[in-house]
């Protein structure tokens, strides 16, 4: 927590994903919302939301990295599984991404900058704990820096 700047700091060591979970009310519906910005001293670094945690090889996350690419993942057993993958409403590092996942118990969606980017209509993960990311994938550190989180009910 860097109290100077108000934010939540996540530091991740190359080649590796760090997360912070939340704990929920068992098997209820949420909305989790988020902004998050990758340092520019880390451009190659992602920040993300996670839902359907079960372990930490088996959850689903969306993730934008400092080329403003927004990714959509399904981790199963350790491996990840790209679904979807484009840049089309997402900033680059140094500017802030407002990212966002709902779980109504049967599907999931992804939003980044409050767009629709990908919907998940038969998960393959029971319900879990959602949670936010660092993702440091390519031989270099992650830093992201996550302003604010909101958790609520969505509206049926």
């Amino acid at each position: 927590l860097l109290m100077d700047r108000g934010v939540f700091r996540m530091q991740t060591p190359a080649n590796q994903i760090g997360w912070t979970l939340f704990d929920l009310v068992q098997n209820s519906a949420y909305h989790l919302e988020t902004s998050a910005t990758v340092d520019t001293v880390s451009p190659q670094g992602a920040g993300g939301v996670i839902a359907r945690f079960d372990s930490p090889g088996n959850f689903y996350l969306l993730s934008i990295d400092g080329a403003g690419v927004a990714t959509l993942q399904l981790w199963l057993d350790g491996e990840g599984y790209t679904l979807q993958s484009s840049a089309a409403i997402t900033n680059p590092a140094g500017q802030a991404n407002r990212l966002a996942v709902e779980d109504d118990g049967d599907r999931l969606r992804f939003f980044a900058n409050q767009v629709l980017v990908a919907e998940v209509l038969e998960p393959q993960l029971p319900f879990g704990r959602p949670g936010i990311a660092a993702v440091a994938a390519d031989g270099s550190a992650a830093v992201v820096d996550y302003d604010w989180i909101a958790i609520y009910r969505p509206q049926s």
